[in-house]
């Protein structure tokens, strides 16, 4: 996990040292951070790991518009015992993927920034596409 966290961190660098900053359109992004999507079965569930990738096309001035694909998982238990199953923790994984578009709105000719700063503000809109994998509590031979 630390190998690939240095390299989606290498990876962002790199690309953003490639990408002018103030052309805003014709940008390949790169983002990892912090993906949260709500309760699952009444349980509030911490926040896991998720990256972003989106590409940004020039649609007027200071304005882009552009496709995106994020991916978020974690893994969790719940204690539980029924009939068929003894009382203990089950393990479940969530995996998420956001697909969609995005538009955005660049501030940094108002606020006079630099190169090496964008103000900006988005939105986006989509669907996510979620699996849930549940264990079974039963030995796998």
């Amino acid at each position: 996990m630390k190998k690939t966290l240095l390299f989606i961190l290498a990876l962002t660098a790199a690309i953003n040292a490639l990408t002018a900053q103030e052309k805003y359109g014709k940008t390949l992004n790169l983002g990892f951070g912090a993906g949260y999507y709500g309760y699952y079965n009444g349980y509030y569930r911490s926040v896991a790991p998720a990256v972003n990738l989106n590409y940004e096309f020039d649609i007027g001035r200071n304005l882009t518009l552009g496709p995106f694909i994020s991916a978020s998982t974690y893994r969790s238990s719940r204690y539980w015992g029924g009939p068929d199953a003894p009382a203990r923790n089950y393990y479940y994984r969530n995996t998420v993927v956001p697909v969609g578009g995005k538009i955005c709105y660049y501030f940094d000719e108002l606020f006079r920034a630099g190169n090496k700063w964008d103000f900006y503000i988005g939105t986006s809109a989509g669907f996510v596409i979620r699996n849930h994998h549940w264990e079974n509590g039963r030995s796998e031979e």
